[in-house]
């Protein structure tokens, strides 16, 4: 449990400084959700069902991550927003890692709780 949260620690600071080096702004809604679709699939998709469950093998899931990034990027296009540059890429891959992680560690956690009781 120590883990998951120094890591949940580490990664938000990892992050403000990200944002700030790569001038994003992080303040608003529409950036607070991007936020959130990103670390969510990696948590759900790369970090618990490829990782840890190993229900998914590893080259469908990045196909799955890929088709959700690209229609969230299309829906963005839609929108008139235009946020496809190599500093939000950079941004992305960040929150899908730190996802990946968190999702592996809140799991190996779980398990851990449930097999000492």
């Amino acid at each position: 449990m120590k883990l998951l949260t120094a890591v949940f620690i580490l990664g938000l600071i990892i992050q403000y400084f990200m944002d700030s080096a790569l001038r994003l702004e992080n303040i608003n809604l529409e950036m607070f959700i991007h936020n959130l679709i990103r670390f969510f699939t990696g948590f759900i998709i790369l970090g618990i069902w490829v990782s840890y469950k190993h229900r998914l093998k590893l080259k469908i899931a990045l196909y799955l991550v890929v088709a959700l990034l690209l229609a969230d990027h299309i829906a963005d296009y839609m929108r008139s927003v235009d946020n496809l540059k190599l500093e939000m890429l950079i941004h992305e891959s960040y929150l899908l890692l730190w996802g990946a992680l968190m999702g592996y560690l809140t799991m190996r956690c779980f398990n851990r709780k449930k097999q000492e009781e």
